[in-house]
């Protein structure tokens, strides 16, 4: 395990019984409004290779996905629009991709 001077942890495991991420970072809430079938999440913590896990508040006949990502921003869509507004939560993984950090390979 080893700690950077800016507070990095690199480690091979990690072991928790709970992982706390501020709000309003790399987690948060994002809506789908009523009559649309997507909506474009700003956040700068998106990069191409993140990984973003979404979670609709309530039930669906249709599955949200996360159709596009580029720096700063994703995409969620629906295939049909519904009849009101659908929230989400949303928490973004980034990848580490140099020095010797670990990465998920595909």
């Amino acid at each position: 395990v080893t700690v950077d001077k800016d507070g990095s942890i690199k480690a091979s495991t990690l072991i928790a019984d709970q992982i706390k991420i501020n709000q309003g970072k790399s987690v948060g809430i994002g809506k789908i409004l009523k009559g649309k079938a997507s909506v474009i999440v700003e956040n700068l913590l998106v990069e191409e290779g993140s990984i973003i896990l979404i979670t609709a508040h309530q039930p669906l006949n249709q599955t949200l996905a996360v159709t596009q990502k580029q720096t700063g921003q994703f995409t969620v869509e629906l295939k049909l629009p519904e009849t009101g507004d659908i929230e989400f939560d949303y928490l973004i993984i980034g990848q580490a991709k140099n020095n010797n950090d670990l990465i998920v390979n595909r």
